[in-house]
Parts: structure tokens; sequence; C-alpha cells
């Protein structure tokens, strides 16, 4: 039995992408999203020469500046992964996206290496890492931010989790709801984290068997689901 932890709607499209891979899986998510008012006149907008989407939600809660979007010619736009490239795509706005999704695979892009004097907007969650935006600073580009939603716990408690094989957390935040929430999850219980950050949490908090997928998406959830279970 797999545990997928993370918000809704990802949680159950992972679970459908999962069962159809032949795995039985169980949705309990410790996280929901909630929408940030977000006033985009005071952004700026026609000044910026790119935005970044660092995750699906980021997407679904930013209607004003995806109607933005679509209203421009070939604006360019970056995605965190294949996930967040698919919900853009969707709305008809293309993007390209790194093969690591993370912000460190974002910084490793040709696009955003020589960024001198752009203007660029990241579209992302309340409280989310600042790596990428202080790495572009660095590098010479003026970035704001539109901090469109945020990760709250979930009101649902976690279900009798001593049948399950293996653990989906899909963000650091999703980590600590999960901890918080407490469980009798046994030790050997392997705990699928999205990024060696995340997973340096997850072992500094006690956890004792971590596995670190490449990304969050429900391809490296799978991919590291097989890998595991194959070596089992």
């Amino acid at each position: 039995m797999v545990l997928i932890t993370r918000s809704q709607p990802g949680a159950n499209a992972m679970s459908a992408f999962l069962s159809a891979a032949g795995y039985k899986t169980r949705v309990c998510s410790v996280v929901r999203t909630e929408a940030v008012s977000v006033d985009f006149s005071n952004l700026e907008l026609e000044h910026k020469s790119a935005f970044i989407f660092v995750s699906s939600a980021a997407v679904r809660f930013a209607n004003e500046l995806v109607t933005y979007l679509t209203g421009l010619d070939h604006p360019l736009i970056y995605a965190v992964g294949p996930e967040t490239k698919r919900q853009l795509l969707l709305l008809g706005l293309s993007a390209e996206c790194p093969p690591l999704a993370s912000s460190e695979g974002l910084l490793a892009l040709e696009g955003l290496q020589r960024v001198n004097g752009t203007n660029i907007l990241i579209v992302c969650g309340r409280g989310g890492r600042e790596t990428l935006q202080t790495q572009l600073q660095r590098r010479g580009a003026k970035v704001g931010r539109a901090e469109v939603y945020q990760r709250l716990p979930s009101l649902a408690a976690l279900q009798d989790t001593r049948d399950v094989d293996a653990v989906i957390i899909s963000s650091g935040e999703g980590l600590q709801f999960f901890l918080e929430a407490g469980s009798d999850l046994p030790e050997r219980v392997p705990i699928l984290l999205p990024s060696i950050r995340v997973a340096e949490q997850a072992s500094a908090a006690g956890v004792k068997r971590v596995i670190v997928s490449d990304g969050a998406s429900s391809e490296a959830v799978r991919n590291a689901l097989d890998t595991l279970f194959s070596c089992a």
C-alpha cells in the first residue's frame, strides 16, 4: 500500500496514475492549499521579461496572471517540472522546464544563465524557498514574487498506517504536517521525498528510511517506487 499525502487535486491524480501502474494506493492529504489575494496591478506585469511557475498550485491559483499571459504573443515562461508544464499547456501556454524538477534544475537552464538586466516574476506559494530568487538576483536580474497560495495542515487525521509499504511526501511543508499529525508508521517503512533538501529535513527529524525521487511528479514517484520494490 502506497500512502499519498500531498494536497488535492494532485493527490487523486497521483493515485490514479500509480494505480494504473499497478500500485495499491490510499490518499490521506495532510496538506491543503488556499488562495492568497494578490494585486497583480502592482507588479508591473508589462515590464516582466520572464515568468517562472514553481508548482502546479501556482498555476491553479494565478488565474488573473494566466489570463494576462494568454493575451501576449509568445511570453517567456518557465515551469519547475512536467506537471506544472502540463497545467500551463492545458491553459494554452507553452513553458520550458528542466529535467530535474527543482529550483536548482531551473537555475541550470540555458535561458536563465545570462539574465543581467532582465525583470523576472516568480509565481509561488507563501513561505516557499528563496533560492531561485536569490540566485537570479546574483546573476543581475530584478526578481519579483507573486505568492498566490499557501499550504496549510489538513484537518483530516492520519488513518491507520500499519498496512502501508511506502509514504509519498511532496514538499517540505508536507513533511512538517505529516510529522506533526503523528502516526503509527513503523520505522522500516520508506518515505519518498522530492529532493535532497527535504530528505535532509526528514533525517534531521528522525526519519529512519528516506528515499529521494527526481522531483514530486507522478512519473518521478513511480520510477522511485519501481526501483524501491524491484530491490526489495
